[in-house]
């Protein structure tokens, strides 16, 4: 396998295109293939940092960091080496993957590509897998090329190269790596399907994993068809909407299901599987009950008044103040909230010259001067029938100390400005998920 090979026009091009190209390192066979791949191009050398991450499962952790360490100065790259602590847990496979990826996350910008070394035998693997959980479509379609996990960008470069072909350039170009004595435990899932499952299938038929490899791409072609049937059914979900209108969703139930399962897909809600799946459809169905809600790991699913609202739970349940030094640049809010940002308008806010401004959350007895009356904030969440469990989460604004503007919602009467001409008009805009919600 040349580095042409390895490296197709569009492939090559799209990995130009990234600020750092980021290899995780673990110092099998795959990965050390894979860095030695990159770093013998002249064009994206530049851009390779490895990283490694020490999970500490092994006696032999140590000598393994050690041996990345090496491998990287013989390739004049640079390593990142991360150590992580593993809770104690039933299942410490999942636990790892997520600790590395967390590792791996404290490094990574934006414009920057995490490469990972999977191959034809780990997707076939990973669909043998996912077929003995019970998984749907999703899950049979395994991994991708390219795909964002734990806000992440992931690349897989080797997924249709064998784990042979990538032995014979190990073996052509003299590469050492090491081999984890943990891939030999049975115990395992993967290892088992690895060492058990897979050699039997093979035996009867010789191109097993090939034909489970094919089976994952139609997997995949199927996906992309449910999504654009999910589409027709309920076409707001092109907009990546934050909340479902129910009265709008007079489907059958499998279809119901599969607008449901993209909506939540779209939002990167995990775990996602199908009894999370159940447990919406039941609170679809529910009635006479007060704001019934699914709650998962990041996320509270809630119904009110025949609609669906998707909800971080990274609320803040407290006071917050939030200085805005730089009025009218940008300003990021906490706990994933998006951002504010600021135009021009007739009809906006008069925001005077060198006034303190501040973005709170959750302020006690609020209270606004709109409509020529002075009202409570509390009152006028509910005249605007804003749900309890959104409130917080909705950024206050105020100008010298005094509340100027409830974001999506109203200015104050004191603010607000109908002028053309002499006065610099501001609109707030809460800028959560692509949606622009305009005072």
């Amino acid at each position: 396998m040349s580095h042409e090979a390895f490296l197709s026009d569009s492939c090559f091009k799209h990995l130009l295109k990234k600020a750092r190209l980021f290899v995780g390192l673990s110092g099998g066979l795959d990965s050390c293939v894979l860095l030695h791949l990159l770093a013998n191009n002249p064009l994206l050398k530049p851009k390779i940092i490895a990283i490694h991450v020490h999970h500490g499962l092994s006696k032999n952790a140590d000598l393994w960091e050690s041996f990345c360490q090496e491998y990287c100065s013989s390739l004049n790259v640079p390593i990142i080496k991360e150590k992580i602590k593993l809770a104690k847990a039933s299942n410490i496979e999942a636990n790892a993957r997520f600790e590395r990826y967390a590792a791996f996350k404290k490094h990574l910008g934006p414009e920057d590509l995490l490469l990972l070394g999977h191959h034809e035998q780990d997707q076939a693997e990973t669909f043998l897998l996912n077929l003995l959980r019970g998984s749907g479509v999703d899950g049979l379609g395994a991994m991708v090329l390219e795909r964002e996990v734990y806000g992440i960008s992931i690349y897989r470069p080797f997924l249709k190269i064998s784990k042979q072909v990538l032995q014979q350039y190990a073996k052509k170009h003299k590469l050492k790596y090491i081999e984890d004595e943990s891939n030999y435990c049975e115990a395992f899932a993967r290892n088992y399907i690895r060492h058990k499952v897979l050699p039997a299938l093979q035996h009867k038929w010789q191109n097993a994993v090939e034909l489970l490899v094919l089976a994952t791409y139609a997997m995949q072609r199927a996906q992309d068809n449910l999504f654009d049937l999910a589409c027709l059914d309920y076409p707001e979900l092109l907009n990546n909407p934050v909340e479902i209108d129910l009265s709008k969703l007079n489907l059958k139930r499998p279809r119901l299901e599969n607008v449901i399962w993209y909506w939540l897909k779209q939002h990167k809600v995990t775990p996602l599987n199908a009894n999370i799946l159940e447990r919406v459809v039941k609170l679809i169905f529910s009635v006479n009950k007060a704001y019934p809600k699914v709650i998962l790991q990041q996320h509270a699913i809630t119904k009110y008044k025949n609609k669906l609202f998707l909800n971080s739970l990274n609320e803040l349940a407290s006071p917050f103040t939030l200085p805005w030094p730089h009025f009218p640049s940008p300003l990021t809010l906490p706990n994933d909230l998006g951002s504010l940002t600021v135009t021009k308008v007739t009809g906006g806010a008069l925001i005077p010259n060198n006034a303190k401004i501040e973005v709170k959350f959750n302020v006690k007895n609020a209270q606004l001067f709109w409509h020529k009356q002075t009202k409570t904030l509390k009152k006028l969440w509910q005249e605007w029938a804003i749900p309890k469990w959104q409130r917080s989460q909705i950024p206050l604004v105020y100008v010298n100390n005094e509340l100027a503007i409830v974001v999506g919602q109203a200015i104050s009467d004191n603010f607000h400005t109908k002028k053309v001409g002499f006065a610099l008009a501001q609109q707030i805009m809460w800028d959560e998920t692509n949606e622009k919600l305009k005072c």
